[in-house]
């Protein structure tokens, strides 16, 4: 079975996020970088699959050169190669250019299966994955919680406001994965020493056919302070009438 997982490095939760001078893009002075979270829930989907039922773990990420450093932990991981779209911060802006590139790097190359985190904490939009998937003309299902792959089909299980859901698609397929999952491993040091035999081929790519550009990024407007209206009950009137008159919540 060929799988391939689609990774991208994002800078870390508890970054402390600013906007740069030209308000297009986020000062990336002091930040760190890693795996997006979601994205190690497929790749750990990817892995248990190969030790499985064999067959070969393909990373693809794109993103600038940076990022090298932080996707050799991919490997570490348990994928037996890395695909590295090396392009500029900006260009990753817009969803559709990073799945059309994704998509003609992910063709030639025929996998059963593609796992993708449901989103990057970055930009949040989850919508690379289902478009990589509409390019390439694969069935897919988002958000996945359970898995169940067989020779020629999956079942999958995905939690939804109504209750859990079961899926049954054929293979090939594309799936997003949610936290809950699996539990991704931690890398031991015999991982890691192998993984430095391992291959990683960098190709450079121009995304030029963009739907979408960040025109500007702009502070959420700050929080009014907050108003303590009494340590009592009877405060609960005050507290009633400005619900009713100003929030409007009653």
């Amino acid at each position: 079975m060929k799988i391939v997982v689609c990774v991208k490095v994002v800078p870390v939760s508890d970054s402390i996020i600013t906007i740069a001078p030209e308000k297009t893009a986020i000062d990336l002075v002091n930040i760190k970088f890693d795996l997006n979270p979601y994205d190690e829930f497929a790749i750990e989907a990817a892995v248990q699959l190969k030790e499985k039922n064999g067959g070969e773990v393909i990373a693809i990420s794109l993103g600038p050169e940076r990022d090298n450093i932080s996707l050799k932990r991919v490997l570490a991981l348990g994928a037996d190669r890395m695909i590295h779209l090396v392009t500029a911060d900006k260009a990753l802006s817009d969803p559709l250019a990073t799945a059309k590139a994704l998509a003609t790097e992910i063709k030639p190359l025929s996998p059963d299966l593609i796992f993708c985190g449901k989103l990057s904490i970055d930009t949040g939009n989850g919508l690379v994955g289902p478009l990589v998937a509409r390019l390439l003309e694969y069935p897919f299902l988002t958000g996945i919680c359970e898995l169940q792959v067989g020779t020629d089909q999956l079942t999958a299980a995905k939690d939804t406001e109504e209750g859990r859901i079961i899926y049954e698609s054929s293979l090939p397929c594309l799936l997003t994965t949610e936290k809950g999952l699996n539990k991704p491993r931690y890398p031991s040091l015999k991982d890691i020493m192998l993984s430095r035999k391992k291959e990683i081929i960098t190709k450079n790519v121009n995304l030029t056919e963009k739907a979408s550009e960040i025109i500007q990024l702009l502070e959420p407007a700050p929080r009014p302070a907050g108003t303590i209206l009494g340590q009592s009950v009877d405060a609960v009137p005050e507290l009633i009438r400005r619900l009713r008159e100003e929030a409007k919540v009653l």
